[in-house]
């Protein structure tokens, strides 16, 4: 807008004065001067002025410069708008955080008064506290002297007691390890009675077992089959198989009851194993003949008294273990249904109730 009135008034103005100065006429030339008399100085003359001659190119490029200078204006002026309003903005802001810091001024010298004020209360109340002590402590004073006086009786006391502690002391630890060595031995016979118990239950028990086996296996058979018609001939030999669960003592007794040429099962052969291991199928152990001779690792069989030709042991057997309990010896044989093997077992254990197979040899 300032561009185009610049245009509109101030360029034909200009136009105007470039043609009146081009096309008015020559002036004319000024008298000669007149001689300057000796007395006046040369530079006291003033000099004839000349009219001035614009061409209209300077005057185009003046108007050009001026033209360009107020674009610049017109190109800043929205910038230095922005600008102005961002400081106008600023001063704002600076104007509340001017009255915000006042506000805070004026609090704090609020608060600076009433914390003075407190503490001058509270100056006021420690002074006197600091008398009431002064007081108390010249209290204190006599009364730490009073108790010094009782701790040294005290004291007096406790050391002439010392000695009769001591022997209390002493006479206190030998009876404590009296007690001690009572508690133990009463202990140990605890224990001895508790097993002495146990191991009565135990045989009472194996021996009321026992009985009724016996007693079972002795009746007498109420049908008219002879002994022998139970038993199942192989090869040269008569098996019975008795279900019935018994120690091996009295599977012996039993086998003996049933025929006086009746005896334990002996195993001569690996044939012989394997039939007497189907035989005994539906149980998991059976007793064999097989004893130990005297306790020293000769094994023999209870029905022809000689020493083992043929065994088929388990792994580690026979482990001739010794139970410190009853002083007992494992010593006589016992087969696994599982897979035939033999192991060494108690005689008379009231743990170890088995089934067992009788044998008769035939001549």
């Amino acid at each position: 807008m300032g561009a185009q009135i610049f245009s509109n008034l101030f360029i034909p103005a200009l136009l105007l004065l470039w043609c009146e100065a081009e096309y008015s006429p020559a002036p004319k030339l000024p008298p000669p001067p007149p001689t300057i008399p000796p007395s006046v100085s040369a530079t006291s003359v003033p000099k004839p002025t000349l009219p001035i001659r614009i061409t209209l190119q300077e005057v185009v490029k003046t108007l050009q410069e001026h033209k360009k200078q107020l674009k610049d204006i017109e190109d800043d002026l929205p910038s230095l708008q922005v600008s102005a309003l961002q400081h106008f903005t600023d001063i704002q802001t600076l104007q509340d955080q001017s009255k915000d810091v006042q506000h805070g001024f004026l609090e704090l010298s609020t608060n600076f008064s009433q914390h003075q004020t407190l503490a001058n209360q509270n100056m006021s109340e420690i002074l006197l506290k600091l008398n009431e002590l002064k007081l108390s402590s010249s209290k204190e004073k006599q009364l730490h002297a009073t108790n010094k006086n009782w701790l040294g009786i005290l004291n007096r006391n406790i050391s002439g007691m010392g000695d009769n502690i001591e022997d209390l002391a002493e006479v206190s630890q030998k009876q404590e390890q009296r007690l001690k060595v009572l508690e133990l031995a009463l202990q140990q016979q605890l224990g001895r009675t508790r097993n002495l118990e146990t191991e009565n239950a135990q045989l009472k028990a194996a021996y009321q077992n026992q009985s009724k086996v016996l007693e079972k296996l002795q009746k007498p058979s109420t049908n008219n089959k002879k002994p022998r018609d139970d038993f199942f001939k192989y090869d040269n030999s008569l098996y019975k198989f008795v279900p019935a669960l018994a120690t091996w003592t009295a599977a012996a007794a039993h086998c003996q009851s049933l025929d006086p040429q009746a005896y334990l099962v002996s195993i001569e052969t690996v044939q012989e194993n394997r039939f007497i291991n189907r035989l005994a199928r539906g149980v998991n152990e059976v007793f064999i003949g097989a004893f130990e001779l005297n306790y020293d690792k000769k094994w023999a069989w209870l029905g022809t008294g000689r020493e083992l030709a043929y065994s088929n042991w388990n792994t580690g057997e026979p482990s001739d273990h010794k139970f410190s309990s009853n002083n007992e010896k494992e010593a006589c044989a016992v087969m696994f249904t599982s897979n035939g093997k033999w192991n060494d077992i108690l005689c008379d254990s009231p743990t170890e109730f088995h089934s067992f197979i009788c044998e008769i040899r035939l001549p």
